[in-house]
């Protein structure tokens, strides 16, 4: 009861703490951002599937195990059915011989001849019959054929043959007279003389078996695996092992010893294995050589085997970057989809105090959306034209008042004194021979004149050139050669509109950056064309170079205007105040030391589309 009650208590516990790491778990869960949710998603899927894919490589390894199995096997099982074929042409050949008509009565000349001439004839007739017989048949790897008569011994040509000992022969004719006429196999020599079949010629005579003579054919069992396994176009590294019906190793390559050899017999019963003989692997398959009841072993070099299983492990790697660089990529395409839409309501918001042109790129993405998201980008978008609105009403109010202010100031001063006082200078000039003088005197007259006089907020292009031609006028004087400058306008494009001081600021602007600030001379180009509906008019200078969205960085205070960058911004907000957010001014460069400002206006017709390159 005791211990039942404990039970209870344990389990009891065991549940509160599942309870409370479950609450604990979701609650981490709840309060995590939401890249961070599908992180670990991915994360979790990530070590699912390097699971599988190591299950799935040790699956591919074994597959690859069975694949070489079967390949092997295959061509092995050629091997064998090559090796049983050739043992049964030899059989049938033997039959033959001690068959043969000429050989018998040869034979029976041996045995009862008393004259020696004719059983010299005898000898060299069989000679040349088994001659013939190993000619025939040697394609079956027959080193010699033998035939041994009343002491007396017929060898067909074969060099080899002398470096048999003749205790082997005497054993395998002893063997054969042992079994009854029936044809045996001695496999005691295979791995130093070759494999020896013998078999008996017998004479019937009154229901009687005479025996004629005993053959004996010596088989080269080393050149018949050898050729075999070309044939099957197996490797060369291939070590073999021959095992007769009484389990015995009778042939084994040279690789391994008798003891090594009875060792792998022991160990391989049927299928394949893999084997460490001698410090070195080996991948061993066992099969069978019918109708002899022989089996055979094949030993092939693991390194072979290592190579597909490690190409296989690459194979299965790189398929595992690859799928693992997908869940990564459609991870990302997950997050995007998600969290894009509460990102694109930050960024509004940020932009907000940035630049309001900025805004409300993606509201035709919300604009029927009927959930969270769709609600919380129109609420902040209302809000947003509202404070632009007050800020517009408050920019304007600002900028009527500076007008009024520069209104007062250009009444408290008369123009009538400036240029009575200007043309007093000039006329002392020209008097006392100063020419420059007269000339930068007349160019500031008139650079005054225009920029005071007139009253509206555009004027004609003609006019915008005149002021900056005074204005050159007043600057070659001081820079001399060091300034060039060119127009590049046709007289069609003299009447088009543009702000007033629009050209001559930009000027000043390539003055300062690419004369003052280098030594060298400096060209100062102003052309204008027609782009569709576009009006552009260029301003080019060599000696200096933007740098790369240098607008934005002058609006947003990352780089430093020396006081122009102030005027280009003017000009900006200018045009775009007049005309619309899609005109205004484009910054850029063209070859290595050429600055380019075009200006993008209103007006015009097809024609040359100004690239900024």
């Amino acid at each position: 009861m005791l211990y039942f009650n404990f039970e209870i208590s344990m389990t009891g516990i065991r549940s509160g703490v599942v309870r409370y790491m479950g609450k604990k778990l979701r609650s981490i869960v709840q309060n995590s951002s939401l890249r961070s949710k599908i992180i670990c998603i991915v994360l979790i899927a990530m070590i699912l599937m390097t699971g599988v894919s190591a299950v799935c490589l040790k699956m591919t390894v074994n597959a690859g195990n069975a694949m070489f199995y079967k390949a092997l096997a295959g061509s092995l099982s050629y091997t064998a059915g090559d090796i049983a074929t050739k043992l049964s042409n030899i059989e049938s050949m033997t039959n033959m011989i001690i068959t043969n008509s000429e050989i018998r009565k040869n034979l029976i000349i041996l045995l009862d001849e008393e004259y020696e001439i004719k059983k010299k004839n005898a000898k060299s007739n069989l000679e040349r019959l088994l001659t013939d017989y190993h000619q025939t048949y040697k394609s079956n790897n027959i080193a010699y054929i033998s035939l041994y008569s009343n002491d007396v011994s017929i060898t067909s040509y074969a060099p080899g043959a002398a470096s048999t000992p003749e205790h082997i022969h005497t054993g395998v004719i002893t063997e054969t007279k042992m079994n009854a006429g029936y044809p045996i196999w001695d496999t005691d020599h295979c791995n130093t003389h070759g494999l020896f079949l013998g078999r008996e010629a017998r004479q019937v005579n009154h229901l009687s078996f005479r025996t004629l003579g005993t053959l004996v054919v010596c088989l080269d069992i080393e050149k018949m695996i050898a050729t075999s396994t070309e044939s099957a176009f197996l490797s060369d590294n291939i070590q073999y092992l021959l095992i007769n019906e009484e389990n015995h190793v009778f042939y084994r390559s040279d690789n391994f010893t008798q003891k090594q050899a009875a060792e792998i017999s022991r160990k391989v019963v049927s299928g394949y294995q893999v084997l460490n003989i001698n410090k070195s692997s080996y991948f061993a398959v066992k099969g069978n050589i019918s109708p002899n009841e022989w089996q055979y072993i094949c030993l092939v070099p693991y390194e072979e085997m290592e190579k597909t299983i490690y190409a296989t492990q690459i194979l299965v790697a790189v398929l595992l970057i690859v799928t693992l660089c997908l869940v990564l990529f459609l991870s990302h395409k997950m997050t995007r989809i998600i969290v894009s839409d509460i990102t694109v309501l930050v960024n509004e918001m940020r932009d907000f105090f940035k630049d309001d042109a900025m805004l409300f790129k993606a509201d035709a993405l919300y604009q029927n959306r009927k959930d969270e998201i769709g609600i919380l980008h129109k609420q902040f978008k209302n809000m947003v034209l509202q404070i632009q609105h007050m800020i517009r009403q408050n920019y304007i109010s600002e900028i009527l008042a500076k007008e009024a202010q520069l209104k007062a100031l250009e009444n408290q001063i008369n123009p009538h004194f400036l240029y009575n006082t200007l043309e007093s200078v000039n006329w002392r000039a020209k008097a006392i021979g100063e020419s420059e003088i007269s000339a930068m005197v007349e160019s500031l007259g008139s650079l005054l004149r225009e920029t005071i006089r007139v009253k509206e907020k555009v004027v004609s292009l003609k006019h915008e050139l005149e002021i900056v031609s005074a204005y050159i006028t007043i600057q070659k004087i001081r820079y001399g050669d060091r300034l060039e400058y060119t127009e590049n306008v046709s007289e069609n494009l003299m009447k088009l509109q543009l702000p007033h001081l629009t050209i001559q600021p930009l000027v000043e602007n390539a003055i300062y950056y690419a004369l003052e600030e280098v030594i060298g001379p400096c060209c100062i180009e102003v052309s204008a064309k027609r782009s569709g509906n576009l009006f552009i008019v260029t301003v080019r200078n060599n000696g200096s170079q933007f740098e790369e969205h240098a607008l934005e960085k002058m609006a947003s205070g990352q780089t430093s205007t020396h006081g122009f960058g102030v005027g280009i911004l003017n000009i900006e907000k200018r045009i775009q105040m007049i005309y619309g957010t899609e005109y205004g001014l484009e910054l850029c460069n063209e070859d290595e030391d050429t600055a380019v400002v075009n200006i993008y206006l209103p007006g015009g017709t097809d024609d040359e589309v100004i690239d900024c390159g």
